[in-house]
């Protein structure tokens, strides 16, 4: 397996181009005097860079591991992506070859410092899209009534009418 320093920050996304959501380019905006205003443009660069597309991403790999995703998840990524052989863990940046990946599966390969975008899809009715998780105050969305929480750390969780009272959670 042949590696670069590169590697060691490398994310691999796994999944397929989703053909009913296009991506226009606006092109950047600019202020009145003409120049492009003073903030940083990383995230317009990728959304404006040749070739971008939405994919259904269903894993990524880092550091060797391959990672699924609980719900997949949508992803702004570049090309048509890279098809993958169920044996070509080497370019994928995955240590091990125990994975049986799909065989229309597409990779895209990306620094961990780059920038993207990701949409999180849910459907179904509107009362519980949007009433509640924004809690509308009908016994829907979360109440949390005299909750204390020191050192923890929640990423990707989603809660929807759960009710906790006088509760302590501490972390290690």
């Amino acid at each position: 397996m042949s590696e670069t320093l590169l590697d060691a920050s490398k994310i691999v996304l796994f999944g397929n181009v989703m053909d009913d959501l296009k991506h226009t380019p606006a092109g950047k905006k600019k202020s009145a005097s003409g120049q492009n205003s003073g903030y940083n443009h990383f995230l317009a660069d990728q959304l404006e860079g040749a070739n971008t597309r939405f994919a259904r991403i269903y894993g990524y790999s880092y550091a060797g591991q391959y990672y699924e995703l609980v719900v997949p998840t949508i992803f702004l990524v570049h090309g048509d992506g890279t098809k993958i052989s169920n044996l070509d863990t080497d370019s994928n940046s995955i240590a091990a070859q125990d994975y049986n990946f799909s065989s229309d599966l597409k990779t895209w390969a990306y620094d961990q410092a780059d920038f993207s975008i990701r949409l999180d899809m849910s459907n179904g009715p509107l009362s519980q899209l949007l009433l509640d998780p924004e809690g509308d105050g009908s016994g829907g969305g979360v109440t949390v009534s005299g909750a204390r929480v020191s050192g923890a750390r929640v990423s990707g969780a989603r809660v929807s009418g759960a009710k906790v009272s006088g509760a302590k959670i501490k972390g290690d």
